[in-house]
């Protein structure tokens, strides 16, 4: 933190949006953090956070009725 920003307080510009994707196993977490940058001395403050939990797709054999649509 500069002396400037200890007296007068940070100057935040624009958000900007950092995403993230990190698969676990059998899992997919994905990460979006929306921050906001001092111009001056570049200090981070996060505004909003969320994160995302899913299971990794895996296509599994359609069922009896599905098989049973397709061919209607």
């Amino acid at each position: 933190m500069s002396l400037r920003c200890s007296l007068l307080g940070h100057e935040y510009g624009e958000s900007e949006i950092e995403r993230d994707r990190e698969e676990r196993g059998d899992e997919v977490v994905i990460s979006v953090t929306e921050l906001e940058r001092c111009k001056r001395c570049g200090n981070a403050r996060v505004i909003s956070e969320n994160t995302e939990v899913t299971q990794r797709s895996t296509r599994s054999p359609p069922d009896e009725r599905e098989r049973r649509r397709r061919r209607i």
